[in-house]
């Protein structure tokens, strides 16, 4: 099928996420190439989220085998680990049945289309529906070579041992009234990929253009499940670029400390993954004069203060789990007060991507248990009021870097505090340093709940207001290989 088949699920999905439609080599702009997989990769994101329909369920299933660490999740609609049928394999296509319907829409495309059509929907679907997927898609024919490719593509894929090497988060969304694909099919995929979730939605095999408002939720719930707003995050952190410096004494004694680790006869490139205003990258110049420096922040307007404080790095504006630098490109990947917003596999796996054999890693981060003063102060006010991020632990860092085939040197938890003279000056630096709740969750603050906050910290903390914080420090080299 053309790129237009997802045409539905984009409205759907309007303007909340960056999406890359990919077409197959043969269909749309797509290169043409003998190599499928090479083609999707070449046009896909460094790390991303991949949705696959039918055989765009089977190579996206192979991506995630073969190149991991460029998937962060997968949504798979109609997938099955073989496509034909075997004596062991009852779920698929007898080979006969197949090879008419090839033969027929390489000699006659139109009546091929239509047949394979007539296979995807019931007979009672509406008739202006098929109708008008038709004249689309038959306007867009794929070269003969693409329709042959993706014949034995179908014809060689056995994925059924394989499955319980997926490593990523899936879900699986099967239609129970599919005639291409049986729902049983799916079924065993999501069965046998260890993360896997499912659902069965009641229509037939084409879901993208039958259920494009189910599967939209789907995927956008299942892409949120990290909790943290990115986009909050990146207007609180620009918002507070001119304030930052003054009141981010934890942060930066923790950036110090890291950066004390780094031999002043460092040569090679070092990236900071959410370089704030640069006072950081700064520092580092001025110590490792031979380092090319590249800042990465995901809030534009820090961004900016960095350039303009370190004219002589390159900057640029992006998620740390998704920055889309180069591979291999890092000798050092330095991060301070910055990786507590990511979750540590996605971010773990950007920074072995972004390192060279041999590169070091070194991060200071924020962990579990962090400002319990907040949090003992909002359960006074309401238990459902919590408004504390809950940070990654220890072990979820560690794991990520054992994942990774990171070797790790140093792995050390420690406690700082910031003491203030009252608590609305603490509520101050809070809010300079653009640390506040960035849930998906949040909602507007009555002013009545947030002078209680107050009252419960003020009563909570008494003459000694102070913030703790638990950190993790980690300095890791990526394997010579």
């Amino acid at each position: 099928m053309p790129p237009l088949i997802w045409d539905p699920l984009l409205r759907e999905l309007g303007d909340e996420f960056q999406i890359q439609r990919a077409a197959l080599p043969g269909y749309g702009n797509a290169n043409q190439t003998p190599d499928c997989l090479a083609e999707l990769l070449a046009q896909a994101p460094q790390r991303s989220h991949w949705c696959g329909w039918s055989l765009g369920a089977t190579l996206a299933m192979q991506a995630a085998l073969k190149f991991p660490e460029r998937i962060s999740k997968l949504t798979l609609i109609s997938p099955t680990p073989r496509f034909f049928e075997t004596d062991d394999w009852p779920h698929g296509i007898s080979d006969s049945a197949f090879d008419r319907l090839l033969r027929v829409t390489q000699k006659k495309y139109p009546a091929g289309l239509k047949r394979f059509l007539q296979m995807q929907f019931p007979a009672e679907t509406n008739h202006q529906l098929t109708a008008a997927l038709f004249e689309q898609i038959n306007s867009h024919r794929p070269t003969d070579e693409a329709l042959q490719r993706g014949y034995e593509t179908l014809r060689s894929s056995d994925l059924r041992q394989q499955l319980i090497d997926i490593a990523v988060p899936t879900q699986i969304i099967a239609a129970d009234e599919d005639n291409v694909i049986p729902p049983a099919a799916s079924r065993f995929c999501a069965e046998r990929i260890p993360n896997a979730t499912s659902q069965t939605l009641g229509s037939c095999h084409c879901l993208p253009v039958t259920q494009p408002k189910r599967i939209a939720e789907l995927i956008a719930r299942f892409t949120n499940d990290d909790p943290i707003d990115r986009a909050q995050v990146a207007r609180q952190f620009s918002k507070a670029a001119p304030t930052y410096d003054r009141a981010a004494e934890v942060q930066r004694e923790m950036g110090h400390d890291l950066i004390d680790q780094i031999a002043p006869t460092a040569t090679g490139t070092l990236i900071d993954l959410g370089c704030g205003t640069g006072e950081a990258l700064e520092r580092i110049g001025n110590r490792c004069p031979k380092l090319n420096l590249v800042g990465v922040d995901i809030a534009p307007a820090m961004i900016e203060t960095s350039r303009d404080r370190v004219s002589a790095a390159e900057f640029q504006a992006a998620d740390i789990e998704q920055t889309g630098l180069p591979d291999a490109t890092a000798s050092l990947v330095f991060s301070s007060a910055a990786m507590q917003w990511c979750q540590p596999q996605n971010a773990i796996a950007e920074v072995a991507r972004l390192l060279e054999p041999g590169g070091q890693f070194l991060m200071s981060t924020f962990v579990a248990d962090s400002l319990p003063e907040f949090r003992e102060a909002w359960r006074r006010v309401s238990p459902s009021l919590n408004r504390v991020h809950d940070l990654a632990s220890d072990t979820a860092w560690k794991q990520a870097l054992v994942d990774c085939d990171f070797q790790i040197t140093k792995f050390n938890h420690h406690q700082r505090c910031q003491t203030f003279t009252s608590v609305d000056e603490l509520l101050l630096r809070f809010r300079q340093i653009g640390a506040s709740y960035a849930g998906h969750d949040r909602k507007p603050l009555s002013r009545e709940d947030y002078t209680n906050f107050r009252r419960q910290l003020n009563a909570l903390l008494g003459g000694k207001p102070k913030l703790t914080y638990e950190c993790l420090t980690v300095l890791a080299k990526k394997p010579n290989r």
